[in-house]
């Protein structure tokens, strides 16, 4: 099912963003639609913050996204060793599948001291959207390599009635909310939700890289950013739905108790979206 989650969030979603007309080929210049650039259509990559014969400026740049990214496996460790001391080892995957997120936030942290230090024009943007592009090409690639097609076959036809309903329900669902939650941008937040929904984050990012190859607008920076938010509300949720099984033992009584938490998570999620709609209507 959860193959069938990348398939939907790359095939579909691409579907879906050139039928809505955002990427229609009378918009395309030829280059976007070989793939390939002419000479006097090419751009500067990036510029040499740093003088090469000391260090070179891209295996600077590339030290210094490993370095967070040794930081974050650090940070998580932490974490997940700090749950299992508290007797919820079960809850360790979800720390080290929203990892990324944590990176993020340790690597706007890292600008930030480098900025208040004065040395942040050791930074250049040019080479860091090319790692970003290095980077999100080899993690499409391999989500795609990670679908399993003989586990699918073998339960072809429940997967594939769950996969097509659900990802309906995710369509109207997000369609509905986007276009009254957001003014800006709203179809690419849409795709990139739509994205991550169906599959991951990484989902997300790619279909909004279609619109936006070099990540200018705030949408992708959003995407990563509000998974970190729905994380945190998220962590309580995710703890209470495996109450029936680690403290009732599978017992009836342990699903009635979080159906009940549901219930209560459910209407406190309603009354602080309608307290935000409500002052966002009045501003």
């Amino acid at each position: 099912l959860a193959a069938l989650g990348f398939l939907v969030a790359y095939v579909a979603g691409v579907a879906i963003v050139y039928r809505s007309g955002h990427r229609a080929e009378e918009r395309l210049s030829r280059s976007e639609l070989t793939g390939i650039r002419e000479k006097e259509e090419r751009s500067v990559a990036g510029y040499l913050t740093l003088s090469p014969g000391a260090i070179e400026p891209l295996a600077f740049h590339v030290g210094l996204v490993s370095a967070i990214y040794g930081l974050t496996y650090l940070v998580v460790v932490g974490l997940t060793t700090g749950l299992e001391a508290i007797g919820l080892a079960q809850e360790t995957p979800i720390v080290w599948s929203f990892h990324f997120i944590l990176a993020n936030l340790l690597a706007l942290l890292v600008r930030r001291l480098l900025k208040t230090a004065g040395t942040v024009n050791v930074l250049d943007d040019g080479l860091l959207d090319r790692l970003t592009g290095l980077t999100a090409d080899y993690l499409i690639a391999a989500s795609l390599m990670a679908i399993s097609l003989s586990i699918a076959w073998r339960y072809a036809m429940p997967i594939v009635v769950l996969a097509v309903g659900g990802s309906l329900i995710t369509y109207g669902a997000l369609r509905f909310v986007t276009s009254r939650v957001f003014h800006h941008l709203r179809f690419e937040r849409f795709i990139g939700i739509f994205g991550e929904m169906t599959g991951t984050i990484s989902s997300g990012l790619a279909l909004i890289r279609i619109l936006d190859p070099e990540y200018r607008s705030p949408v992708a920076q959003d995407l990563v950013l509000s998974s970190g938010i729905a994380l945190g509300l998220g962590f309580p949720l995710l703890i209470a739905i495996n109450l029936p099984f680690t403290q009732f033992d599978g017992q009836t009584g342990g699903f009635l108790v979080l159906l009940g938490l549901l219930a209560a998570y459910f209407c406190v999620a309603m009354t602080a979206w309608w307290l935000f709609h409500r002052r966002s209507t009045e501003t």
